[in-house]
């Protein structure tokens, strides 16, 4: 059986963006798995560019450039937090 992913030069942007407010941040691991009508991508970690900082503080907008191989067209997104850390919870505004 082939793999669903490949990697053929189909990308995206996501943003991502966190809830204002007390206990909204999180320092869990943020995953995305994209699905489309070609199959989907594995889950693949959203992090900060920067080491130093967090990508899903209260308020913050995060963008990702995302390669998705064959799944040009996205149909579908599962997003999921590991609610890791000292501060797992988090309030995701929108996608």
């Amino acid at each position: 059986m082939e793999t669903m992913l490949r990697m053929i030069g189909c990308s995206c942007t996501v943003t991502v963006k966190t809830s204002e407010g007390k206990r909204t941040a999180t320092t869990g691991k943020v995953q995305i798995t994209m699905y489309g009508t070609s199959g989907h991508t594995a889950a693949l970690l959203l992090s900060s560019l920067d080491p130093g900082t967090l990508a899903f503080t209260s308020g913050a907008k995060s963008e990702f450039h995302i390669s998705t191989g064959q799944v040009c067209r996205v149909t579908k997104i599962r997003l999921e937090c590991d609610n890791s850390g000292s501060k797992p919870d988090w309030r995701l505004d929108y996608v």
